[in-house]
């Protein structure tokens, strides 16, 4: 006793291990199992939710790639964001006419809005007229009306 009182530190805390000599040895450490490899995801079944940006940066690019080499331009190239929604929409029609083989009443209203947008996109992007624009518009919403009532 008076051996284990001696290694004690006069805070009275003993802070290592103490083991009696005559203690039996531990037995070894087990070895840590193997760890598993990582599994292969096939694209089909991953997340798209990379894709609309990866889209649209593509696009930017190209937008500004084109710009530097050629005379093309564009002078309102902040209606780009509004392809953002866009193209989101249009994704998302496409995911639900995949899941359910048809076109649903969701994924027809989200075709219609991605369609739209696209048109204000255009009309920004491109100088078109308004005049020329917005009967197509009233066309896709009457088309989508028409669609929601086929069953």
């Amino acid at each position: 006793m008076s051996d284990q009182n001696n290694q004690i530190p006069s805070d009275g805390f003993n802070t290592a291990p103490q083991i009696p000599e005559s203690a039996p040895q531990a037995t070894p450490p087990v070895p840590p199992a193997a760890p598993v490899p990582p599994t292969f995801t096939p694209p089909a079944s991953r997340s798209s939710s990379a894709l609309i940006p990866g889209i649209v940066l593509i696009g930017l690019g190209v937008i500004f790639m084109l710009q530097n080499t050629t005379n093309f331009r564009l002078h309102n190239w902040w209606a780009l964001f509004i392809l953002i929604p866009a193209f989101s929409a249009l994704a998302a029609a496409y995911r639900m006419y995949k899941e359910n083989n048809r076109l649903n009443p969701a994924a027809r209203g989200s075709l219609i809005s991605g369609l739209i947008l696209t048109l204000v996109a255009a009309v920004f992007l491109f100088g078109l007229s308004w005049g020329i624009i917005w009967p197509l518009v009233l066309v896709l919403v009457g088309l989508g009306i028409l669609l929601g009532n086929l069953r």
